[in-house]
């Protein structure tokens, strides 16, 4: 087979699709039922009737529905056939990101690519659909270093806008008091440090 005859059959596979039936929810019964929460607080998790005195039950409904989906066998024949080309002529990684792409069946064949490619191209273009280029990875450690440090800065931005309330209640209630005198001289200092910072 020519070159160009199994890169045709692999456009043509790789994508391949088929139909199966699925059991999936289609709509919802409806029906009243008395609220369970109306003698002990006004608040529930079910949708109620404008009196209250009903809860509006939802009962989902099952039914057969036809989905397309990819043909996992044909595309991994495809997937297959194209890593075996990459790997005869390098040059032809533009087509595994063009055709490889979104779907967990091809992880197997980037990681073949990963380890048996010759070219940097081709171990680059793996590691990144592999999801372990070093700007995934680098992006991923920030979000774990940001998740963990999140609670202590949401307390702290919590903590600080009690401080400032409390301190303009006690700046306008008692403004002759200490605490008052003490709050407005900060005040002032932030107002001219700005001040100086704007204007020069």
């Amino acid at each position: 087979m020519e070159h160009h005859e199994l890169i045709a059959w692999i456009r043509s596979e790789i994508t391949s699709t088929k139909v199966v039936l699925c059991q999936e929810v289609v709509g919802y019964n409806e029906s009243l039922e008395p609220n369970p929460e109306m003698c002990f607080c006004e608040f529930t998790s079910h949708p109620v009737t404008s009196d209250g005195q009903h809860i509006i039950v939802q009962k989902p409904v099952y039914g057969t529905v036809a989905r397309t989906v990819l043909d996992e066998t044909r595309a991994s024949a495809a997937a297959e056939a194209l890593a075996a080309l990459i790997l005869a002529d390098e040059r032809y990684i533009y087509l595994a990101e063009e055709l490889m792409v979104k779907h967990h069946l091809f992880t197997k064949y980037w990681e073949h690519l990963r380890l048996h490619g010759k070219s940097v191209r081709t171990i680059k273009t793996a590691l990144r659909h592999l999801g372990r280029a070093p700007s995934q990875l680098f992006v991923r450690k920030i979000g774990r270093i940001a998740a963990k440090l999140r609670p202590p800065f949401e307390f702290a931005g919590k903590f600080s806008a009690v401080i400032c309330f409390y301190g303009t209640i006690i700046y306008l209630v008692w403004p002759n008091s200490k605490l008052g005198l003490w709050i407005g001289r900060i005040i002032k200092g932030l107002l001219l440090e700005s001040k100086r910072i704007i204007y020069g």
